[in-house]
């Protein structure tokens, strides 16, 4: 694999949180930044917005 790299996404909906996801996969260091508190909230609890097989388990490492 290539070198690790911090990558950051500006979204959490389901582009966002999707594409950070599989950059975390691949290895590299995300940071997810919303604007919409209701969406922080519920990330913030565990809970996501939409479903998307897999992606908690993702986020959950």
């Amino acid at each position: 694999m290539a070198e690790s790299r911090t990558i950051g996404v500006f979204g959490a909906g389901w582009v966002g949180l999707v594409t950070g996801g599989c950059f975390a996969e691949l290895g590299h260091r995300v940071i997810v930044r919303d604007v919409v508190p209701d969406r922080i909230a519920a990330l913030q609890a565990g809970r996501l917005p939409f479903h998307e097989p897999d992606l908690p388990e993702v986020l959950a490492r």
